[in-house]
């Protein structure tokens, strides 16, 4: 991937983040003004989503966490915003 992004989102796997894929696909589209990925740590459900949302097969899939090398270079080409659907927490009991 050459091109700087536009937007990223991780946790496109989980219901609002599959909500903004979608949204952002059928608003932008793929290879448009707004350069945007999907990223996350499973890549055949980053595959189920591009499909699910019918986006087209050029649409960016970063794989990876936060934490991982690969997805601070992701995010370093970001010139916008990172989107992340998702929140790891846990719960304890008190």
């Amino acid at each position: 991937m050459h091109r700087s992004l536009d937007l990223l989102v991780f946790g496109a796997t989980g219901f609002t983040g599959r909500l903004v894929a979608e949204y952002l696909n059928a608003t932008y589209g793929v290879g448009g003004a707004l350069a945007w990925p999907i990223a996350g740590r499973n890549r055949d459900k980053r595959v189920g989503v591009r499909t699910l949302i019918g986006a087209a097969a050029a649409l960016p899939l970063l794989t990876g966490g936060v934490w991982t090398a690969g997805s601070a270079m992701g995010m370093a080409l970001v010139r916008r915003l990172q989107m992340h659907a998702g929140l790891s927490f846990s719960i304890e009991d008190q």
